[in-house]
């Protein structure tokens, strides 16, 4: 579970894959970015992320030895499609 801000001090269950969809984690995440993004111009900021539930390993062939993220791996790639997807439909 997750517990927090996010939850209203409170646990929220849940799996990993289902926290991810949660609005409360995600709008806990925006606020986040939000701060952060605030001494960033208007084009350097984050307008659209989405929570992935899998981490990058080595194991699986994502992450070098010395954890830099694979060039010719594409670990995101549902996640990317689907914000392609959302600009695709704002145009």
């Amino acid at each position: 579970g997750l517990r927090g801000p996010a939850a209203g001090n409170r646990t929220i269950e849940g799996d990993l894959r289902a926290l991810c969809g949660d609005p409360r984690v995600l709008a806990h995440f925006e606020t986040i970015v939000g701060v952060i993004m605030e001494g960033f111009s208007r084009y350097e900021q984050v307008r659209r992320f989405e929570l992935v539930p899998d981490e990058f390993s080595q194991e699986l062939g994502e992450l070098t030895p010395t954890l830099k993220l694979k060039r010719r791996v594409d670990p995101g790639a549902e996640a990317v499609a689907r914000l392609f997807e959302h600009l695709a439909k704002m145009d």
